[in-house]
């Protein structure tokens, strides 16, 4: 897939951004303002390439483990899911993970999924850069993609942390996010529309409900896997999938709106 365009817009200025506040242990402030999302080029699905602007957010620095998933399972928050020989080590993400389990999991935990929009800024930072390290491409020194090995996931942070302080925004475990897909984040057939504006934008049906009329029953996993190639670990790449859809490369990653900014919901 080609770049974003090298030149982009003029920054709008950051109007009402919540400040960072005390973040929790284990995750990073994602300070909010505008950042560019998406891509124009052969992928339908990631058009239009525009400044959006998110709101303060905090966002977990790693994947959640299997060390920290499994106590969600005992305590009858989490769905037991699918196990993989070699991919179930303490420290490596827990995978097997449908939507609905990833999202009890943050519920549990006293969090949520982030949005598209939120993980997108998280991997980007605020330039728009292609990658979490920067707009260089892809190596097994940066991600864990096909084509490195182990054939397998690796523990969280094994390599450097990305933007924000956060690891492992490429590859490893494909994360899922709250939001429903569409076709594109415009007026494209089946698009996002008005429910992609440049503020905040929570996707159609705000992610809400067990489905979202006019849309098919899919959500969206983000930031590619150990399993797909090296495109898929672009930070604007986007993913469609079954929310029931639980297979040995599916992860979750929670984050958590400032109390200061209220609910978010």
């Amino acid at each position: 897939a080609s770049p974003a365009p090298a030149a982009a817009p003029a920054p709008k200025p950051d109007s009402g951004a919540r400040p960072c506040g005390e973040v929790p242990e284990g995750m990073a402030c994602v300070p909010g303002g505008w950042f560019m999302r998406g891509a124009d080029d052969s992928d339908p699905d990631r058009k239009p390439y525009a400044e959006v602007w998110v709101d303060t957010f905090w966002m977990d620095l790693h994947e959640a483990t299997n060390a920290l998933f499994n106590p969600c399972i005992k305590a009858g928050a989490c769905e037991k899911h699918e196990t993989y020989k070699g991919f179930m080590g303490p420290t490596q993400p827990a995978v097997g993970i449908i939507w609905r389990n990833a999202h009890a999991f943050c519920e549990w935990a006293g969090k949520r999924l982030p949005t598209e929009a939120e993980w997108e800024k998280a991997a980007r930072g605020p330039d728009g850069d292609l990658y979490p390290w920067g707009d260089d491409p892809p190596t097994c020194e940066r991600a864990q993609f096909r084509g490195c090995q182990p054939e397998t996931t690796l523990p969280v942070g094994s390599f450097p942390a990305g933007h924000y302080g956060i690891f492992d925004m490429a590859g490893n475990g494909y994360e899922w996010v709250q939001d429903w897909y569409s076709r594109c984040y415009g007026e494209c057939e089946d698009g996002c529309g008005a429910a992609c504006p440049d503020r905040d934008p929570k996707g159609p049906c705000s992610g809400e409900g067990e489905k979202c009329k006019g849309f098919k029953i899919l959500k969206v996993l983000r930031g590619g896997s150990w399993f797909w190639p090296a495109d898929q670990v672009m930070a604007s790449w986007r993913r469609p999938m079954k929310p029931d859809s639980g297979e040995h490369r599916l992860s979750v990653r929670c984050a958590m709106t400032p109390p200061s900014q209220g609910t978010g919901e």
